[in-house]
């Protein structure tokens, strides 16, 4: 504008009401605020979310295409299948703890522990219940997954077997 002698500000993005009446443009309208507020909700889920997330995350199933094993001893076991999730930055050790059904056991095929910082580990254990305890074709299992002393995960299953001999 300075060329052609004439004064700045009249070649700009602006309406003909504003450069009639010479007032400024408000940036802060109801589209803005609402769209800001959805923005400030999405980020507080966000780290919502992100604080109350497990440092250990912990996933247990009985092995996909196997029945049940009938072990010397009249015990019956099953395979499962563990992945172990670490988003800390240090290893993390668990123990697999049976609730119910009382007695059975877990015996670790390699090793589960432990687990590498900000990595995944794939392994696998056997669950052994004395046949006496099996309620039917089908059990009930409850596993607890304890790290440092305190309860990480508690995991329910199913136990395949023969069904109980009572």
């Amino acid at each position: 504008m300075d060329r052609v002698g004439r004064p700045r500000g009249l070649i700009r993005h602006a309406s003909a009401a504003e450069v009639r009446g010479g007032t400024a443009h408000r940036w802060l309208t109801g589209r803005v605020t609402a769209y800001s507020g959805v923005w400030l909700l999405l980020v507080a889920v966000l780290a919502v979310l992100l604080s109350a997330r497990p440092d250990l995350d912990v996933l247990v199933l009985r092995q996909a295409g196997t029945l049940y094993v009938a072990l010397p001893g009249g015990d019956i076991a099953n395979f499962y299948t563990l992945q172990a999730l670490n988003r800390t930055g240090h290893s993390a050790d668990f123990a697999i703890e049976v609730l119910e059904p009382a007695g059975a056991t877990v015996t670790p095929l390699g090793s589960l522990t432990p687990v590498a910082p900000y990595s995944v580990l794939d392994g696998r254990f056997l669950l052994r219940i004395a046949r006496s305890r099996l309620t039917g074709p089908s059990t009930h299992v409850r596993v607890r997954i304890r790290s440092h002393g305190q309860t990480v995960q508690s995991i329910e299953s199913a136990f395949l077997g023969p069904g109980s001999t009572n």
